[in-house]
């Protein structure tokens, strides 16, 4: 065989292995509103293993032109006729998909709907306690001012006590030495006056 040859027969048998690899893997399904048989055989007169209906998948195991071998979704193995079996995906699947689409859909519409009513209710907490932390920041602004005017009074407080005080002391002090001064006077006034009738009464005699 020359080396020609043996490239061709090659390049043929590596053609084949991949046709038959896409046939086996292909996907079909029964068309039309039917049921129909799988048989043990490519012919009426084989036994029927099972029944598929519309919308079936069928593995396509060997291709026919009258009957096509298929493997169901059960793992059985038979054969159909060709003529009831299609690449498209029948209109009854195409519903089964949508609805599903749609099943998935609303779900997660739903649970958008319901993150979304989560996140208003965490906005409107938040709300109330940034309205809370405000307030409390305000009082204790106001609270903070009070307590230094507070501190301040008490200090002027203390301050004019002190002076109070001092002046108290002093007054005291005055009225002691006023009392002093007085009683002094009074004291060298009576003096004086003994004093007198003394010298008068000696006079006199």
């Amino acid at each position: 065989m020359t080396r020609f040859a043996k490239c061709s027969f090659i390049v043929l048998v590596f053609s084949f292995v991949l046709f038959v690899g896409i046939s086996f893997a292909e996907t079909v399904y029964v068309g039309g509103v039917m049921k129909i048989t799988m048989r043990r055989g490519p012919g009426t007169k084989h036994k029927i293993i099972a029944m598929v209906a519309t919308g079936d998948s069928l593995n396509i195991v060997e291709n026919g032109r009258d009957w096509t071998r298929v493997r169901n979704s059960a793992g059985k193995v038979g054969w159909v006729l060709t003529r009831f079996i299609t690449r498209d995906v029948p209109m009854k699947r195409q519903v089964e998909v949508l609805e599903k689409k749609n099943k998935d859909l609303t779900h997660l519409l739903e649970k958008i709907k319901q993150e979304n009513r989560d996140f208003q209710t965490t906005r409107e907490k938040l709300a109330v306690i940034e309205d809370a932390y405000n307030r409390l920041k305000k009082k204790s602004a106001d609270f903070l001012a009070l307590e230094a005017a507070h501190e301040e009074m008490a200090q002027a407080f203390t301050q004019q006590k002190d002076r109070i005080l001092t002046l108290e002391s002093r007054l005291n002090k005055e009225d002691i030495k006023w009392f002093l001064s007085g009683a002094g006077v009074l004291v060298v006034g009576i003096l004086l006056g003994v004093s007198t009738r003394r010298k008068k009464h000696r006079s006199l005699l």
